[in-house]
């Protein structure tokens, strides 16, 4: 979830004519060289986490707001 919600805002600047405005700029081969390395680092990041045991910040958040301050940001050890 955290990284679906991070990809969002790449999109956005990128395309955003008042912004970078590469969407004009770029050719779809950049376009999808973009996608691909923000895919990638994502992934990475995500993978570290599941590595360490731990959730996504997002993920996180959300089930603090849920589930309250005793809720814990480490996943349960697998069974």
């Amino acid at each position: 979830m955290t990284f679906y919600i991070a990809q969002s805002p790449v999109w956005f600047v990128a395309t955003e004519p008042s912004l970078l405005d590469l969407g004009g700029r770029l050719s779809a081969a950049t376009a999808a060289a973009v996608a691909l390395a923000t895919w990638v680092v994502t992934m990475i990041i995500a993978a570290a986490l599941e590595r360490w045991g731990r959730r996504g910040p997002a993920e996180a958040l959300l089930r603090r707001l849920t589930y309250g301050a005793g809720w814990s940001t480490t996943r349960p050890a697998a069974a």
